[in-house]
């Protein structure tokens, strides 16, 4: 089953041309939208995990120094 277009079959119905091509983009953009989505993704998990390991360094931190004033 092959689905080929002529230049002829659009220009006797422009509407049919313009919602098909309007598909076609539509389409790309969501197939790109989701790559971009999981590169987004995976960025945002790598900044979460170092910022989570840099809270936990200073929290480690103010525990030793309060600690040392004497607190505990």
């Amino acid at each position: 089953m092959g689905f080929t277009v002529s230049f002829d079959q659009f220009k006797k119905d422009p509407m049919k041309a313009i919602l098909f091509l309007s598909l076609g983009a539509i389409a790309y953009l969501y197939v790109d939208n989701k790559m971009v989505h999981k590169t987004q993704k995976e960025y945002f998990d790598d900044q979460l995990n170092k910022k989570e390991v840099r809270i936990e360094s200073l929290e480690n931190k103010v525990e030793e120094l309060y600690k040392i004033i004497g607190g505990i």
